[in-house]
This record gives C-alpha cells, structure tokens and sequence, in this order.
C-alpha cells in the first residue's frame, strides 16, 4: 500500500489529475488509514498505468478508465488500442482529463485539462522563480497565468500543486526553509489579494479558519476563493484560530457553515472536544489532508475532503 505522493512517482500521474481519475472515474479504491490518509493498492497502481497507456493511443479518458477498471494488466500487456475501445478520441485526448466533477456550480468555469503543456510550462518557471527568490518572475508567471485560466484553474492546477512540489523538495533537503517560506507567503499574498471583498453580496455564509496548531491555510484560502466564485460569501480567520474564537464568531455571524482545515490530524485531534461541542450548534464541514472521515464523524462534521477545488464544488452543489 502506498500514499499518494508514492503513486505519482510510480506513474508519473500528477497528485490532482489521481485524485480527479479517482472521483471522476472511480479509477482507484483506495484504502483510509485510521488517520483517514488514503491508501493505494498495486491493482491501483495497475489500473492507473493502463489508463494513461490508453489515453497515449487516442482513447478518450471516459472509456480508457472503463478498460483500466476491466482488464488492467491485459491493457498493459498486448496495449489494448483505439480499435478494442470501439471509439478514438481525437489527437491530443490526453490533455482533455477533467479536473473537476461532471457538474459545474453557479458562476464556475469549464473544467480545466489535467495537465497541458503551458501548465506544465508555467509550473517549471514558477519553481525555478521561486526557488531563486525571485518576487518579480514569480509575480510575471503568476499574472501570465491569470491571463490565460480562469480562477479555478490556476489555483487547483498551478498554485496548490508548485506549493506542494516545493513542499516536497523542502522535505527531502533540495529546498531550504526559506525558499518553502518565501514561497508560501508569494502565493498566499496573491490568493488573499483575489479575495478582497469576499464578504461581500446576499449569498449564503460560510465561517473558515484552521484549528489552533495548523498555521498552514492557503489551502482553506483557495477553498474560500472557490467557494465565493459559487455565490457564498466569505467570513475568514486565518491560521491558528482558537475553536473558542471560531465559536463565537460562529454565534455573531450565524453562518450557513463552518469550514475548518487541516494539513495534519493532529491539531483537529486536540481540538475534537470542542468541535464536537461547536458541531451541535453549527453546520460544521472539515477539510485538508487532516481531515479524515473517522476524526469528521467523531464530532459530528461531514468531511470535505484534500482537494480545495473539487471540495468547493462539490459542497457548493449540495448546499
């Protein structure tokens, strides 16, 4: 069994286009770990290498997921093609994997490939500026970005994942704490930048912040941001809020619903008294890679899941 980091480098499938195969196509089944960290089988990993041999032949994303799922070591021994498939998609079906659900809320746009040559481009640069401290390339590949996506697409497809490749190479010694930190906060100050006035129209509310302990929010912030292009209005804490605060600012503000994230199990683990108590009074939703379904269900909150974008989505067509 392997995490999903592991996967990615087995397949060389980016972390969110997985993670998009998975809730889009039921590619994968993975396992939950008592923390609620998803883990993935070799017959994951088969179904996975299948696909994307399917896909490099032509076949749509919708049928090659079908094949994977039926025979997936047969599809990566005789490399069923186009013609078993009974239909090619186009040249270039590759790039067209969605990363979102089939639906689309209020105010969304389209679906953005998984992975294109110019993201991919604008990924590499925007490391490389940012692994130099270079404010100005960063900011140059950032607004480039911007002119080219929509929202969506920039955060869920660029943003998050050059702050978690960053995150990866800090882990692993290839980047410094500065580099990790200097990045962090370029992204953050650009994603709260977008956010001004948030708070503001006659959508319904929702109250974000993360449990005392977890200082990491950029992740709630891009959740919010999704979330506000979906008709809800933005009420934001920050890092760090003490569930006491969250509370009572819960009793103010009476909103529709309260979104706490975490990055690790930990601070939501400590906190589970009280948000236990806070989920008998509020509409409580927890997000972040912390956020499993056996902490979720302990107090008495719906768990959202680790994808910013598609949780956004998902919540937002539900409410």
């Amino acid at each position: 069994m392997m995490r999903i980091g592991e996967l990615s480098r087995r397949v060389g499938v980016r972390p969110e286009t997985l993670r998009a195969w998975e809730r889009r196509y039921a590619l994968a089944e993975p396992q939950r770990t008592a923390s609620g960290y998803r883990l993935y089988s070799a017959a994951d990993e088969a179904r996975v290498r299948a696909m994307t041999r399917l896909i490099d032949q032509g076949i749509s994303a919708a049928e090659a997921a079908r094949l994977a799922r039926a025979a997936p070591k047969g599809v990566e021994r005789d490399g069923t093609g186009a013609t078993e498939a009974g239909r090619a998609a186009p040249a270039g079906a590759a790039l067209a994997v969605p990363l979102a659900p089939e639906r689309v809320g209020a105010g969304a746009s389209a679906p953005a490939p998984a992975q294109t040559p110019v993201l991919q481009q604008l990924e590499d640069e925007l490391i490389e500026a940012l692994a130099a401290y270079d404010d100005a390339a960063a900011q140059e590949v950032v607004d480039s970005a911007f002119a080219r996506f929509a929202l969506d697409v920039v955060v869920g497809s660029l943003l998050l994942p050059v702050l978690s490749t960053i995150g990866e190479r800090w882990a692993d010694g290839r980047l410094t704490v500065g580099q990790e930190h200097f990045a962090t906060e370029l992204v953050r100050g650009r994603l709260l930048a977008i956010a001004r006035g948030w708070g503001a129209g006659d959508g319904p509310l929702a109250l974000l912040a993360c449990p005392p302990g977890e200082r990491h929010d950029v992740g709630l912030i891009a959740f919010g941001l999704a979330l506000h292009r979906r008709g809800w209005r933005i009420a934001f804490l920050g890092a760090n809020a003490p569930v006491a605060t969250i509370s009572d600012t819960a009793e103010q503000l009476h909103p529709d619903a309260v979104v706490i994230a975490a990055h690790d199990e930990s601070p939501l683990r400590a906190a589970a008294p009280e948000l236990r108590q806070l989920a008998r009074h509020h509409a409580v939703l927890l997000g972040g890679d912390g956020a499993g379904p056996q902490i979720a269900a302990s107090v008495g909150a719906v768990e959202l899941g680790d994808d910013a974008i598609a949780a956004a989505e998902i919540f937002a067509l539900a409410a």
